[in-house]
């Protein structure tokens, strides 16, 4: 199991740790009646309560409920492993540009985000797989991009759900910060193409 680990590439395997790390940490926290998420989620930059660190932190905080890291770590090891072995080293911009994106797009809600800043990586990822080409045999790409394309479908029918009846909830923020993650992983694929190109 650790071997089998150790060859996840290492920008998908630290963001998988120190999310697992983050997690368990506020589990305890939890268990002793404090929410440490409402310190490590991103505040508007405005807002009282922002501090300088939730810039990191947001983008590993996840929700006390286990099923939210699975999933979120599910789809890194399906989308991020993949994506990181087709961009090698330019992976990490494409990180870090995410999540100033995040960041820069999260500013327009007045209250704790706490729990979807590893979403904005997926979808991100995911964008970016479905668009580059990679070394997988057709029989096993083809049915990842199509399942990638149901998960950005579903997150594009939930944020227009919201919008058209103007619900600003939790569900509507989590759609919202999908599809800056879907933004982000289509602009950075047509960066690196202008870049091969140049």
């Amino acid at each position: 199991m650790i071997k089998l680990f150790k060859e996840i590439p290492i920008v998908t395997r630290s963001i998988i740790s120190i999310s697992i790390l983050l997690y368990l940490v506020n589990v305890v926290f939890y268990l002793g009646g404090i929410s440490i998420n409402d310190y490590l989620g991103l505040w508007q930059f405005s807002h009282e309560n922002f501090r300088i660190y939730q810039i990191l932190s947001f983008t590993f905080s996840h929700d006390i409920y286990p099923e939210h890291i699975i999933y979120n770590i599910c789809l890194l090891l399906i989308f991020s492993v993949q994506s990181e072995m087709i961009l090698k080293k330019d992976f990490l911009k494409l990180i870090l540009f995410t999540v100033i994106s995040g960041i820069a797009g999260l500013q327009f809600f007045d209250q704790n985000l706490n729990h979807i800043g590893i979403s904005i990586i997926g979808l991100s990822v995911i964008t970016y797989f479905i668009l580059a080409k990679n070394s997988l045999p057709n029989l096993i790409s083809a049915p990842l991009k199509m399942l990638g394309l149901l998960f950005i479908f579903g997150e594009f029918i939930l944020f227009l759900s919201g919008y058209k009846n103007n619900i600003i909830d939790s569900t509507f923020c989590s759609a919202y910060s999908h599809m800056l993650g879907v933004l982000s992983g289509s602009i950075f694929y047509i960066y690196i193409k202008l870049k091969k190109r140049a």
